[in-house]
């Protein structure tokens, strides 16, 4: 039941998406092809994706080493999917969420160096996202953030790309150290 309500609000976001992009110039006599539109591509993102750790990092890290995120990216969010902020009433069972893009961004050493990784999760929800730490990173405090994105749909006659999206916030995830 909660699976059923939850498909018919992310179609109905779907469907209401598509319905606020204006459509493409008249469309051409039936012996042509439609020319596709000459128009910048709009985005709609719907947060559907949960991310969360599933091991957790090590209190310090040293210059050289590879800091491995292992990130479980599952569905549905804990909130609203048009990311207006409003809370699900029931807290429906979470299924992962293989074939999502993820990507990992730390700031490090003093706030002066910004590290980078991605992957892209398989049949159980799960990337493993090596960082590596450059030697030339100052100790201090790392903090991480993470995407998790999924292409849903792409109408190029309407400009309108709609994406699954999720997001990880890690202040102060870890030390680096020499």
């Amino acid at each position: 039941m909660r699976r059923r309500i939850l498909s018919a609000c992310l179609a109905a976001a779907l469907a209401s998406a598509l319905a606020l992009v204006p459509s493409a110039a008249p469309a051409a006599p039936a012996a042509a092809p439609a020319p596709a539109p000459h128009c910048g591509f709009n985005d709609y993102y719907l947060w559907t994706l949960h991310v969360e750790l599933d091991e957790p990092l090590r209190a310090t890290y040293r210059v050289g080493e590879t800091v491995t995120f292992v990130v479980k990216v599952s569905r549905p969010a804990e909130h609203d999917p048009l990311g207006l902020g409003i809370p699900l009433p029931i807290q429906p069972d979470r299924e992962p969420a293989p074939g999502v893009s993820m990507s990992i961004g730390v700031v490090a050493g003093s706030n002066d160096v910004f590290l980078s990784g991605g992957g892209i999760t398989g049949q159980g929800g799960i990337a493993r996202i090596p960082v590596k730490i450059p030697r030339y990173v100052k100790p201090g405090s790392a903090s991480a953030w993470g995407l998790a994105k999924k292409l849903v749909h792409e109408d190029p006659q309407r400009c309108a790309v709609i994406w699954e999206v999720g997001t990880l916030k890690l202040p102060e995830a870890f030390e680096v150290v020499r």
